[in-house]
């Protein structure tokens, strides 16, 4: 049974979870994932799919050259220091703010407090101390005590996050006193209610539930504009900071694009150049063109490229390099639903299998046709990420900024690919639009209306705008039904 390291994350979660900007609990210490400026990119394996990088250039634009998956070790490493063990993304500890779990002192770590207990050979043991407490009552001998993350946080919906100004909030704005901080709790539960926050020096006390809600924007100073992962502060923020919790779900979302690798030529084989183009577009003989094909069979890169001859290669190459066509098609989906729904469907490429099945009789007058798709690709590429609210909240300038994964505007993205199968089932439109006049649909539309509605004024978005429509409503719950019914029979 494989044994994954501690702190250790799938490629996927890193687009999906863990990105850049985001948080990490690990048992005993958080961190955040820093910049891909500072990733080793020859370590990141490039993924070819012309599609989405054309996609990814027109919105971060066209200094970007590829897409590379983020670094990913091979087994588990014996040697922590070995440079297998030293494989990843970096990271840094992030709130600078810990909390004494015996007698809750409050302080950034590197004031000098708390002191750091690094293990290389159990990575998951390394945490902060804090030496000589004495506990709650000040009344035990010295010893030594855990030292965890505060839980509190301050972010915005312009992508920027920042320790919870611990100081400002308890003197109730900018004050001299800079004395000890203490954290302590009222009461049996961890309702925020019963949370406390105390200065040692002059004796004022808060309690936390006054960092939420809008009670809180009157006790927070202004967003300081902070990237944790860029080093960086922004001066011109003008975004109200929210307090968050650590571990929040609206701490990070992701801003992605995916695709489906789908045929865009007329053989295998070009399909194949075109999609590695980036390994041909500099060879210039066959002997090349051989040197090249054993390195992607060695790395296990553009699979199903060793099937062919070198001469066969070559002469795709030079076919495509005469004839090598510019994708300005914006839209991602429109070429899937062409290529799914064409009345002969591709059957066999590298990266795609589909088969025609006959539709169950039960269901013939509401399906015209179910694709099975034995062989499928499905690529991902991480574009920014928002705090506060979804990528999917508001509609054009009402949606939250999207973060950038850099300094710079980045020449390169993180990605990911998923193999897998898939199931395509058309509906006839007909019968999906007489479905939607029926009363009873209409009944229920006008309720996922209210609700809607309701949604967006809560956020301070137009009621109006946004609704997808009855129609969405029924595909989508078929959609997770089945997902749920195959889950089940596997």
């Amino acid at each position: 049974m494989s044994k994954a390291p501690v702190g250790e994350v799938r490629p996927s979660q890193l687009l999906w979870s863990y990105g850049p900007g985001a948080l990490i609990d690990l048992p005993n210490l958080s961190v955040v994932t820093m910049g891909i400026d500072r990733w080793e990119k020859e370590r990141c394996q490039p993924i070819q799919e012309a599609r989405l990088l054309a996609s990814v250039r027109r919105i971060l634009g066209a200094q970007v050259d590829s897409l590379r998956i983020p670094p990913v070790g091979e087994g588990e490493a014996t040697d922590p220091f070995s440079a297998q063990a030293l494989l990843g993304v970096p990271v840094k500890p992030f709130p600078r703010w810990l909390r004494c779990v015996k007698c809750g002192l409050l302080s950034p770590f590197d004031a000098g407090l708390f002191e750091l207990k690094e293990n290389r050979y159990r990575p998951e043991l390394t945490r902060f101390v804090h030496r000589g407490c004495c506990g709650s009552t000040g009344n035990l001998a010295p010893r030594t005590a855990d030292a965890v993350p505060a839980r509190f946080l301050v972010a915005c919906r312009a992508g920027h996050l920042d320790d919870f100004p611990w100081h400002w909030f308890v003197h109730g704005g900018s004050s001299s006193c800079m004395g000890t901080l203490i954290f302590f709790e009222s009461g049996a539960s961890l309702q925020t209610e019963n949370l406390w926050v105390k200065c040692a020096t002059c004796g004022v006390a808060r309690n936390m539930s006054q960092a939420f809600g809008h009670v809180g924007k009157e006790n927070l100073p202004a967003c300081r504009g902070r990237h944790p992962h860029l080093d960086r502060f922004e001066d011109d923020c003008e975004e109200n900071p929210r307090t968050i919790l650590l571990g929040a779900t609206n701490g990070w979302f992701p801003v992605t694009l995916s695709v489906l690798a789908i045929p865009q030529t007329g053989s295998p084989l070009a399909q194949l150049i075109a999609d590695g183009w980036t390994f041909f577009e500099d060879a210039s003989s066959v002997e090349e063109v051989t040197f090249v094909v054993k390195t992607l069979k060695k790395t296990g890169q553009l699979t199903g490229i060793g099937s062919f001859t070198p001469d066969q290669i070559w002469a795709a190459i030079e076919a495509h390099r005469s004839g090598e066509p510019e994708i300005e098609e914006s839209d991602l989906k429109g070429p899937e639903w062409d290529v799914l729904s064409a009345i002969d469907p591709p059957t066999d490429y590298p990266h795609f299998m589909s088969k025609k099945v006959a539709v169950p009789s039960e269901f013939v007058s509401a399906i015209k046709r179910v694709l099975l798709l034995e062989r499928l690709r499905e690529v991902n590429a991480l574009l920014g990420f928002t705090r506060v609210e979804s990528p999917d909240e508001g509609t054009g300038s009402e949606r939250a900024p999207r973060a950038s994964l850099s300094h710079s505007a980045p020449d390169w993205v993180p990605a990911t690919q998923v193999h897998g199968e898939g199931i395509f089932i058309q509906f006839d439109p007909g019968l999906l639009k007489s479905w939607a006049e029926r009363n009873a649909v209409k009944v229920l539309d006008a309720h996922l209306r209210i609700g809607h509605r309701g949604w967006r004024q809560k956020r301070q978005l137009d009621p109006t705008e946004g609704y997808p429509g009855v129609r969405y409503v029924l595909l989508h719950t078929f959609a997770h039904l089945l997902i749920r019914s195959v889950q089940r029979t596997c």
